[in-house]
């Protein structure tokens, strides 16, 4: 439930200037998750809704969650 609602909250803060520029200039987005987890998540939000090519995401932290999944 807590991954899910902070989800929710990066959704809502997402900023479309963000995402824009990030388009415009080829720029990766940095993001920089609480513990490294809700990544899969974060990257659905970003690659699968807004189009952003996956290797343009930069995640932190995913030391912190170790994910086979995840550390392809």
């Amino acid at each position: 439930m807590v991954e899910h609602v902070r989800v929710v909250v990066f959704r809502r803060r997402l900023d479309r200037r963000v995402l824009a520029a990030a388009a415009a200039t080829g720029v990766p987005i940095g993001i920089h998750p609480e513990a490294g987890t809700a990544a899969l998540d974060v990257l659905e939000v970003l690659c699968a809704e807004h189009g952003v090519p996956p290797g343009s995401v930069v995640l932190g932290h995913l030391h912190r969650f170790p994910d086979s999944r995840i550390h392809q």
